[in-house]
Formats: C-alpha cells, structure tokens, sequence
C-alpha cells in the first residue's frame, strides 16, 4: 500500500477529486518518511500547487482532513501560499486562498525571484515575464498576441484575482510604466484596461510624461503603442483570453496588425 499510496494521491490531486483526496489522506498516518498523523508535509502543498488542486485545498481549509496543512503559516521561503499560487499561476487556488481572508496585500521578500517587499500580484508578472523573456518577444504587438495564447489563461487569470484585490494596483501599474517593462504592462492591460486606463488618463499629465524611458525612444514607442492598442481593441482582447473554449488567434492578431 505504502508504494502505491503516491501514485493514488497524485491522481487524486491531478483529478482534484476532493472525496478521494480525503479517503487517502485520513487513512494513512504516513507519507514515505513524513508523519501525516497531525500535519500535511509540504509534499502536499507542492501537489496542490502543481495541479491547482482547489477542491483537496477546500477540504483541508473546511477541517475534513485529520491532518492539517498549515496554509496561513510561512513557507521555508518566507513566503504566503498565495505567493506560492501567484508563482504556479493556480486561478482557482487563488480565488479560494483570496475568499478564505488570504491577503493579496501581504508583502514578502522574495529572494528566489529577487524581489523585494513582493505583493503576490508582483510573484505573478515576474513568473509570466520570465517565461515570455525565453522567448524573445518584445515588441508590443508581439506581446498582445502571444499572451493570447491558450498556455497563459490561467497565469493571466491568477494575475486578474490579484489584480482585483490589490489596494493600490494603479501605483504598480504607473510603476511598471515608468520602468518600461512592457511584458507586466502588457499582462496587467489584460486583465484590467478598464480599471487602468481611465485612471491613467485621468491623470493631470499627458500619458506620455508617466513614461521616462527617455534614454530608450523605441521602448517609449512601443510602450505608447501597447497603451493604443489597448484603448481601441481591449475589450476583445480581455474577452478573449476568458473564453473557456479555444478560438482562431490569428483574428485578433490581424486586428492589430491593421488597426
């Protein structure tokens, strides 16, 4: 049994199948060498992360398990499990942690990613940045169109929750601005033109003066352009990348290429 208890707890976790997930957990008082009789080890954490396992989280959260993972405490990493599932981009973990009093204003340094004083929504652009870096797109219209891309709905929609509950969310949206990074831009644009925006242009200043790229013309252009593309298109962009069923990219790739 003890061999094959992993392989039934990763299915149950990879089907998110609360019930079996329970069955399992409160029937054993081990895993491999971690006692499981009071406390859930870490390995668990990590399954969840992995599979965005909502339903397990739930049932742990609701005291169904004998065992107890301790959710609200910090990781080895000084990190809260929201910065954990704003790292994974796991929708569905971080809307349950956000309606469970997890706060998506908590503050944490984060020295894996180099961060400090990190908000989760900040865990989430450097994960969705650095993945986008590897591939060597930096244009805007490069940007808005591989973010349309089916791999990146969940980490887009992690980032909208966080987005939502994040206090001063304009302050790093201006702070983003500000430094040029055209793939946080471009991300946070996506999942929240409509709060940004106006308060953008709200703003005494032309949109033009909150950008101080000076020493960088093409990144000023570029970043002038992605605030264009998202006045005009974002509506469908944003309605797009929610849609739970694939459609042709290339429509709204052409879109922009001839607006």
């Amino acid at each position: 049994w003890e061999d094959s208890f992993d392989d039934h707890l990763c299915r149950a976790m990879w089907l998110d199948d609360r019930n079996e997930f329970v069955k399992l957990v409160n029937g054993v008082e081990s895993f491999g060498s971690l006692d499981c009789k009071n406390n859930l080890p870490e390995t668990v954490r990590d399954l969840m992360l992995l599979h965005d396992s909502a339903n397990c989280a739930a049932a742990v959260l609701a005291g169904e398990t004998d065992a107890y993972l301790k959710f609200k405490d910090l990781t080895d990493l000084g990190w809260s499990f929201l910065h954990h599932a704003a790292k994974h981009g796991d929708p569905k973990i971080t809307a349950l942690f956000l309606d469970n009093g997890f706060l998506a204003d908590d503050r944490r340094d984060c020295d894996e990613l180099n961060l400090k004083a990190a908000l989760p929504l900040h865990v989430a652009l450097e994960s969705i940045r650095d993945h986008i870096l590897l591939k060597n797109r930096k244009s805007a219209i490069d940007l808005v169109v591989l973010l349309c891309d089916d791999e990146y709905r969940n980490i887009l929609e992690t980032i909208r929750l966080l987005a939502l509950k994040t206090t001063n969310v304009f302050n790093e949206f201006l702070l983003y601005l500000k430094q040029g990074k055209m793939v946080e831009l471009c991300a946070l644009l996506m999942v929240a033109h409509k709060e940004l925006l106006p308060l953008l242009y709200m703003e005494n200043t032309l949109v033009s003066t909150s950008i101080t790229q000076d020493d960088d013309p093409l990144q000023r252009k570029e970043t002038l352009l992605l605030l264009n593309i998202f006045e005009k298109i974002g509506d469908d962009l944003s309605a797009y990348i929610r849609l739970e069923h694939l459609r042709v990219i290339y429509r709204y790739g052409f879109c922009i290429m001839t607006y």
